[in-house]
């Protein structure tokens, strides 16, 4: 999904975007495409609405999925809302932590509430995950993605206690993904190892996971060159084609994805110690 991210205010960043507000009852955000990450909202006190009817309480954890429309503000019933909010952009095991309670018919939209010892501990999570995204020291995007992972996987060790919940044909083909982004992935190849039609796994698939099989691998082949360029001085040309794209189009898909060519992107990488802090959910 190719999201205009500029028309929509929201700032290119490094994997991870997160902030504190505190709103009155006129506050609304509305992106009628979604974005292209997942958005995570805590809610600390007063109410959020989310769409024309889920109310957000004290205690809420709400998580938005990509390509999914952004409805919320303040609710009408309530003064204030005070909430953090984390932009991401998930490592690739992730995945199957982010498969949460959906709220009404499924749309993307899913919560979970938490009480006492759990929420406080969620709050702890997501305060550090905040505080260390916001700083400048040299390892602090790092440390900050290693916070909201221990969140996330707190929420869905609390939720989900029973192995096996993801279906396991998709935990077949996201395996096969990961392990063979050098390579040449049709949809004809993973919906045979599923033993799923074409149409089939495209649509399980963009169900579980939120996004459609192709995309997925695409996201994955991106990221893993982020990874690369970020850590190692690599050729670009041989980046490309660890992620399975010949140069050229690596580097227009590359470009496309993170407004930035692989070279001006490792450059930016190299010098910038932590996302600018910008307080706009």
């Amino acid at each position: 999904m190719n999201i205009d991210r500029v028309a929509l205010e929201l700032p290119e960043y490094l994997h991870l975007l997160t902030g504190h507000l505190d709103q009155d009852r006129k506050y609304r955000a509305l992106r009628e495409r979604g974005t292209d990450d997942w958005l995570l909202i805590a809610t600390l006190r007063g109410s959020g609405r989310v769409e024309s009817q889920h109310k957000t309480r004290p205690g809420d954890l709400l998580l938005i999925k990509p390509g999914v429309p952004h409805d919320y503000g303040t609710h009408p019933h309530a003064k204030e809302w005070e909430l953090l909010w984390a932009h991401f952009h998930p490592r690739p095991h992730w995945y199957d932590w982010l498969d949460w309670p959906a709220v009404g018919n499924g749309s993307g939209l899913m919560n979970i509430h938490l009480s006492g010892d759990r929420w406080n501990l969620a709050v702890s999570c997501f305060y550090r995950t905040h505080r260390l995204a916001s700083g400048v020291g040299p390892h602090n995007r790092d440390l900050a993605m290693n916070a909201l992972e221990e969140l996330i996987l707190l929420c869905h060790s609390w939720v989900f206690q029973a192995p096996g919940h993801r279906d396991p044909r998709i935990a077949k083909v996201i395996d096969f993904i990961h392990g063979h982004l050098a390579e040449k992935i049709s949809i004809q190849t993973l919906a045979e190892l599923a033993s799923l039609s074409d149409s089939r796994i495209s649509h399980l698939f963009n169900e579980e996971i939120g996004v459609p099989p192709m995309q997925y691998v695409e996201l994955q082949r991106i990221d893993r060159a982020k990874q690369l360029l970020e850590r190692t001085t690599t050729r670009i040309s041989l980046i490309s084609a660890q992620v399975g794209l010949d140069t050229v189009y690596f580097s227009l898909r590359f470009k496309q994805h993170t407004g930035l060519s692989p070279r001006d992107y490792r450059k930016r990488a190299w010098l910038q110690t932590t996302p600018e802090n910008i307080e706009k959910a």
